[in-house]
């Protein structure tokens, strides 16, 4: 009798990076969660919270990705200062605002996976960030997307200089270059 080969799990963020790729949403994988790709074995993957994104920020492709977000099964929030809005629905103009303001949209979907869609990156536009991205591919479900620099990731969360991201360079520092 023929062994099967093990069935793997399909990492479900990529389901998701999947679903923003056919509808033609226009996206980098940042933050650690763009980190991570980086790294040399498990050990050196860092665990966060969410699954961060760098949204291309036009209105048309906010509301392409607020669309995919959605038929992904993910509801999507919008934080207004201490309170989320939840964005049931999504026109342009209304995508438009959210480019203005900077606004980060947070999609929350199955298993309560979150991934937050940033339209503004500390120190970066998206087309310099763009230009230097490295393609990776999912091969398990056949699709490609783009990753910031390592160098760039990096520098951004230098430049963020948020207590979080301060302490995640030092761990970094530590945990993948040893120093």
């Amino acid at each position: 009798m023929k062994r099967k080969r093990p069935t793997s799990l399909p990492n479900p963020y990529h389901l998701l990076l999947r679903e923003l790729t056919r509808s033609g949403v226009d996206y980098i994988v940042i933050g650690v969660s763009g980190i991570n790709y980086f790294a040399k074995d498990a050990r050196q993957v860092l665990s966060t919270a969410d699954y961060d994104l760098f949204l291309k920020p036009t209105a048309e492709n906010v509301v392409r990705a607020w669309k995919a977000f959605r038929k992904g099964g993910f509801s999507v929030v919008v934080r207004q200062g201490d309170h989320m809005r939840a964005l049931r629905r999504l026109t342009s103009a209304t995508g438009g605002k959210l480019v203005k303001q900077g606004r980060t949209l947070v999609a929350v979907g199955p298993y309560q996976l979150v991934v937050e869609g940033l339209l503004v990156v500390s120190g970066f536009t998206f087309d310099e960030l763009k230009r230097r991205a490295v393609g990776m591919r999912d091969r398990e479900l056949n699709f490609r997307f783009e990753v910031g620099a390592l160098k760039d990731l990096l520098e951004s969360k230098r430049i963020a200089n948020r207590e979080k991201d301060r302490l995640f360079l030092a761990r970094y520092k530590r945990l993948l270059l040893g120093d």
